[in-house]
């Protein structure tokens, strides 16, 4: 019978291709006549035709020889051949006892009560010939040339032993000569076709299992190295004892690819492949290639030694230090650098190796060997539920603009800035949840662009109804994505809005050009907007190229205004940002404003516009009035 590994049969085997594995299957189902699904199949056939066999002979010799009833003898075996019948279809059906044990019974029995018959029915009985031959070929044809020669040395003994007891038949000795021959003859015939059919077979298994292994080899081996791949190491780790794992990173292996293409990047990596390999199995370690430039290395050991570990780690690290690759396809060598992550846990090994690795790369470590305290998995898994929980509210239309007042001097509302929240039901009642809990996970989740679109069209939409100013917050990543300056264009025009606006630009280390945010405040100052450098002075302020963007506002950042009545730094440079800009003929917003101490001294300083929670927290749009006033 073939052997056919299960795992090569995953559905999510990308090697095996399906027409491989259609093929197996056929072989396997269809051409190959021993395979234990036929030979049940034929069995159960052969019983029902027992039945059916014993059903026709009971109701002619009921019509026929009535007088045969009329023996006790001839109703027990009759009986009793009926129950054997049963317990036969019973074993087979439910696959009790040994199936050679099963099929030598049921061919004694049914040539047994053939020739029963043919005893009773003197020569007559001739007419039970076919009978005989379909338990001889059947039994061959359908179970091999094994169960021919059984069949026929039984019914060959029983035809003698009929004859030597029947004195009816010893006066037909010729025609009983005749029909033994006929028997030979045609079994003979059907042996030779059953070898041939038996070599066919043979044959046969001997190409699928061959292709069986390699498509075992294939599943399990990569293409390009010829290591084991993931598949193996998964299977490995399974069945293996474990002696520890590591995952080692080519670092920056891209940037090979891209400075010289694809093929010489394949090269370079199949000598590296070969000289981990030959490291490491001096090592005892066996190694795999998991990813593109990404390698496992598991311990053969079944027990986990951790100095040899770190021992090997070292070694490793001091060996690629000293390795250079000679690339002779761009006549040049190559120096590589590798990062490591190690799970000497036996549980989730790979995963925790992999965690370990990211986390050496993130921290920007050689090597980090897994910990509880480096574990991602939680974060992870809030992280998908917190990404389900934005996709229900997108779904439900629950991303609404909430509005907190800005106050000038005189402690008016000037304008309000439009501020995202989620709004989520609990027990029937309505929760306004700040972005602080979800934006994050929606930029890391790629869902931030589709939040900024709502943001955009939805305090539109409100603020033009209400004919308020009012001020959006945009990032960098929002002015270079041409969906997000599309909406915002489509929208200035159709609500007309331009003069009602201000656009607050996020000041952070994730600027990366200026000249994008300089074009941008250009194209846009057209529409009669006022632009804003929010969070100025974070700590990533260069103030050259801030002030170079000639922006109408500059929005000084809560975290220097928040402890500018305790923390002297925070007065000091607050007082300078504030002198700088309206030399340069630009206004200071202070945000964060929780306290009468912080308005005065923000007052005092020549601050131009406020906003936080000592005049007012964010409001929805249903709440804002046409005026009010704050007194000092």
């Amino acid at each position: 019978m073939l052997n056919i590994p299960q795992y090569i049969l995953k559905k999510h085997s990308v090697i095996c291709t399906k027409v491989d594995i259609v093929i197996v299957q056929i072989l396997k189902e269809r051409n190959y006549m021993k395979y234990s699904l036929q030979q049940d199949r034929h069995e159960i056939i052969q019983s029902y035709i027992r039945f059916i066999f014993m059903s026709a002979i009971l109701l002619f010799f009921g019509i026929f020889k009535p007088e045969f009833y009329k023996s006790t003898q001839h109703i027990f075996v009759t009986f009793g051949f009926i129950s054997f019948a049963n317990i036969h279809f019973y074993l087979v059906y439910n696959k009790k006892s040994n199936f050679f044990f099963r099929r030598i019974t049921a061919i004694i029995a049914d040539i047994v009560i053939v020739f029963y018959f043919m005893n009773y029915l003197d020569i007559n009985a001739i007419v039970l010939y076919p009978l005989l031959l379909w338990i001889i070929l059947g039994n061959g044809i359908r179970f091999g040339a094994t169960y021919l020669y059984i069949s026929l040395t039984f019914t060959l003994t029983a035809l003698y032993i009929t004859t030597m007891q029947n004195n009816s038949w010893q006066g037909h000795l010729m025609i009983i000569f005749s029909l033994a021959v006929g028997i030979i003859s045609i079994s003979l015939l059907t042996l030779l076709a059953i070898r041939n059919l038996h070599d066919l077979n043979m044959n046969l298994e001997q190409k699928v299992n061959q292709r069986v292994k390699e498509l075992e080899y294939e599943y399990l081996h990569d293409s390009l190295t010829d290591l084991f791949n993931r598949f193996a190491l998964e299977k490995d780790l399974q069945e293996e004892k474990f002696g520890g794992l590591m995952i080692i990173d080519i670092d920056s292996f891209r940037n090979i690819n891209e400075l010289y293409g694809i093929h010489t990047g394949d090269a370079i990596l199949k000598k590296i492949a070969s000289h981990l390999r030959q490291f490491l199995n001096n090592k005892e370690f066996q190694l795999y290639r998991i990813n593109g430039d990404v390698f496992a290395a598991k311990n053969r050991l079944d027990y986990i030694d951790h100095d040899l570990y770190e021992k090997v780690v070292k070694d490793l690290l001091n060996f690629v230090d000293t390795l250079s690759i000679d690339a002779y396809e761009i006549n040049t060598s190559i120096n590589i650098d590798i990062t490591i992550g190690i799970s000497l846990e036996q549980e989730d090994a790979l995963n925790k190796a992999e965690m370990a690795l990211s986390f050496a790369k993130l921290h920007m470590k050689k090597y980090i060997a897994y910990s509880k305290m480096i574990d991602t998995s939680q974060t992870i898994s809030q992280l998908l539920q917190c990404k389900d929980e934005i996709k229900e509210a997108l779904n439900q239309d629950n991303f609404i603009p909430v509005f907190q007042p800005i106050v000038n001097r005189n402690q008016n509302i000037e304008k309000y800035e439009a501020l995202i929240r989620m709004r989520k039901y609990t027990n029937g009642k309505e929760e306004l949840i700040s972005p602080y809990f979800f934006l994050d996970t929606a930029i890391k989740t790629k869902q931030y662009e589709t939040l900024t679109i709502i943001m955009i069209e939805k305090s539109f939409k409100i603020m033009k109804a209400l004919g308020k100013s009012f001020s959006l917050n945009l990032s960098f990543n929002d002015l270079i994505n041409e969906k997000v300056l599309n909406t915002l264009k489509i929208n200035i025009e159709k609500y007309d809005i331009g003069k009602q606006l201000t656009l607050e630009i996020l000041e952070s280390e994730n600027i990366e050009d200026y000249q994008v945010i300089n074009n941008f405040i250009k194209e846009f100052k057209t529409f009669g907007i006022e632009i804003a450098i929010d969070d100025f002075g974070s700590g990533f302020s260069n103030f050259t190229h801030v002030f170079e963007l000639e922006p109408d506002i500059l929005k000084i950042d809560g975290s220097l205004i928040k402890n500018i009545d305790k923390d002297q730094k925070s007065y000091e440079f607050v007082k300078s940002i504030v002198h700088l800009a309206h030399k340069l003929g630009i206004q200071t917003l202070a945000e964060f404003v929780s306290s009468k101490e912080i308005f005065d001294i923000t007052y005092d300083l020549g601050v131009d516009y406020f906003q936080g929670y000592y005049f007012c927290e964010p409001i929805p749009s249903s709440k804002i009035k046409d005026k009010f006033t704050f007194t000092k």
